[in-house]
């Protein structure tokens, strides 16, 4: 009974604690070996209460600024290490899905609802290159591209944490075919 009894209570705490209960009232007054399983068995409780406590912290955190980057009007991608796209906003799949007619004469297969997933490298006709100068890149690299008809500022960032290990690319996109089409109507004027 003496046995039974604890070890008895020992498995109904491991069994609440799976299920993510971490308030379980565990008797650690006792000092003899059963007394220093439940003594374990509630430090343990309480790191764990406490990890659990810190990965809602962090979702709820990262929850936010998903939200807030899904609602921005900035276009922004995030790619990780290997340059697959882990995050695309709402604003940038909604510019490539007006530009889609003039990007799919460079891209036949380019599909901007099926991007997540993708490597950045379905951007590029020659992706070793792309992907060399991306993994060496320490600040802002701003360069223009064209695709098509079509051309876009873009802003990459290399995305570091606080170890200084790289997590991947923060890349945004500003489609400026119009304000390059005025531009060129205004100079034909000023030509002509």
């Amino acid at each position: 009974r003496a046995i039974i009894g604890p070890l008895t209570a020992i498995i109904g705490h491991f069994g609440r604690i799976s299920e993510g209960n971490y308030q379980n009232k565990i008797d650690i007054s006792h000092n003899d070996e059963l007394g220093k399983v439940m003594q374990a068995l509630q430090s343990m409780q309480v790191k764990l209460g406490f990890d659990m406590n810190e990965s809602k912290r962090v979702a709820d955190e990262s929850l936010r600024i998903k939200i807030g980057l899904d609602s921005a009007t900035t276009n922004v991608m995030i790619a990780d290490t290997n340059g697959i796209v882990i995050y695309a906003n709402r604003a940038v799949l909604d510019m490539f899905k007006q530009g889609i007619a003039d990007i799919r004469k460079v891209f036949p297969n380019f599909d901007p609802d099926k991007l997540i997933g993708q490597n950045i490298d379905v951007f590029h006709k020659n992706p070793a290159h792309q992907r060399q100068m991306l993994q060496g890149l320490s600040t802002t690299h701003k360069t223009t591209i064209k695709i098509g008809t079509r051309s876009f500022n873009l802003a990459a960032n290399p995305v570091i944490n606080s170890a200084g290990e790289r997590l991947g690319i923060c890349v945004e996109w500003l489609d400026i075919t119009a304000e390059l089409a005025v531009q060129e109507e205004i100079n034909a004027l000023v030509n002509a």
